[in-house]
């Protein structure tokens, strides 16, 4: 299930709603995050692609830190 969630997710939109970082310095979460921050993340994809990890998406979006899915039509995804 988690492979397929990627699978579906893997194109989708991502928007970063937070402006700093919100996990604990030093921590390879911070770390991880970074990641969404890099120039060019523009989908889960980018991100994934960028280091951050699919429980790190999840996780992310629960918190309301990123959310997913933000194209014309599209239901926002936040609770993935």
């Amino acid at each position: 299930m988690k492979k397929e969630l990627k699978e579906v997710l893997f194109g989708k939109s991502l928007i970063v709603t937070v402006k700093a970082n919100p996990k604990k310095p030093g921590t390879k979460a911070y770390d991880r995050f970074a990641g969404y921050m890099k120039r060019g993340v523009q989908t889960v994809g980018d991100a994934i692609k960028a280091g951050v990890r699919m429980d790190d998406i999840r996780h992310d979006a629960r918190k309301g830190f990123i959310l997913i899915g933000i194209e014309e039509g599209d239901p926002i995804i936040a609770g993935v």
